[in-house]
């Protein structure tokens, strides 16, 4: 603090600046707590949620596939709500604050979609990537336009809407029901070209705009209710890894904007 730096003494500078410092330090080290703690909670209810997929998709755990539906909706929403918690509590700039509101949309979404509001969840998961593309908008890296870099940001939108129209051909897909993961995998494109690291929000992204692929073909293929453990896994685990990035990473230098 300034008022530390009139101090002529040594000793009374120190006794004078110590306790704001101990006591800042104090709080980031509680705050790193705090969202690492959530984190691990919402990966335990998670998983919880995660069985009770495998057994209603017929896969496994054939015990939990009857769990109440209050039950089931109540588990999907603490799960995602303690991602958004974490992500608040790391929510320190605002690039941040961005993503940080973005994901409470996509909790909305999900809870929408849990009471199965199909296309008005996939209009405020649409909402909620946009406000995503404009926080990793702001964090470009001018390091990344490169043609290494750009073919990579490219062919992810390109590659996942090929796949889910060849998956879904024969069916009676919608224009609406494509549009929403090409939202997802152009936010993901997007994240690519950030500041942000690669292996971490980079992955996340990706694995999440996977989830929405897999949710459309779940909704379309005849057999579609099958995938819906696959569906939460890739959901959940892209938001876990975006949600680990705004906790460990640094915050990008230079926002654009």
């Amino acid at each position: 603090p300034r008022s530390c730096r009139g101090h002529p003494c040594l000793v009374q500078r120190v006794a004078a600046c110590a306790p704001a410092k101990i006591g800042r330090y104090i709080m980031h080290l509680s705050q790193s707590t705090t969202k690492r703690r959530l984190l691990a909670a919402a990966i335990v209810v998670g998983m919880v949620y995660w069985l009770g997929s495998m057994g209603r998709s017929g896969i496994a755990f054939p015990e939990f596939a009857d769990w109440p539906k209050p039950l089931v909706i109540a588990l999907k929403a603490t799960a995602t709500g303690l991602l958004v918690a974490a992500a608040w509590v790391a929510a320190t700039t605002p690039v941040r604050r961005l993503l940080a509101i973005s994901l409470s949309v996509i909790w909305v979404a999900d809870i929408v979609l849990a009471v199965r509001f199909v296309v008005l969840a996939g209009m405020i998961f649409v909402v909620a990537h946009v406000i995503a593309i404009t926080a990793y908008a702001k964090v470009r890296d001018p390091r990344k336009a490169t043609p290494p870099y750009l073919i990579l940001s490219a062919s992810v939108p390109v590659v996942g809407m090929a796949w889910l129209l060849f998956a879904t051909q024969g069916t009676e897909i919608s224009l609406l029901m494509s549009l929403f993961p090409a939202f997802s995998l152009v936010s993901a494109a997007v994240a690519l070209q950030s500041r942000y690291p690669l292996w971490s929000l980079g992955a996340g992204t990706v694995i999440f705009s996977l989830s929405d692929i897999v949710g459309v073909m779940s909704l379309t293929l005849e057999n579609g209710i099958g995938l819906s453990w696959l569906v939460w896994l890739t959901y959940f685990a892209g938001l876990s890894l975006i949600v680990w990035t705004l906790i460990q990473a640094p915050e990008p230098e230079n926002p654009q904007g």
